[in-house]
């Protein structure tokens, strides 16, 4: 499987994942929590997987988005506009960079 391959089945698995139906028995609420999670770090590893093919030439030391949307990541012009992005809260980056920091909190 390609890498854009990969990171687009992360991106459909994840939009699955986000869209089930969560029903309305005593579990419904753990179930939506459940789901909203598990699509959130799919959308993760997609994100890893999207900025593995931005970066495929770059011989970086790391793939991790947290280091490479940092303000002080690495000088790519790429990687400088996503992380511009991921800055901005009203953006889509933003938010789910926002989710993402959320997620890895203890708050989940």
């Amino acid at each position: 499987m390609s890498s854009r391959a990969r990171t687009n089945q992360l991106l459909y698995q994840a939009e699955l994942l986000a869209e089930s139906p969560v029903g309305d028995d005593e579990h419904a609420v753990a179930r939506r929590m459940a789901l909203e999670e598990g699509a959130l770090a799919l959308f993760e590893l997609a994100l890893d997987a999207f900025l593995a093919e931005v970066t495929e030439h770059a011989r970086l030391d790391t793939r991790r988005w947290q280091v490479l949307l940092a303000a002080d990541g690495p000088a790519l012009a790429e990687l400088t506009r996503l992380g511009d992005l991921a800055r901005d809260p009203e953006s889509w980056l933003g938010w789910l960079v926002g989710k993402l920091s959320m997620l890895h909190g203890d708050d989940g």
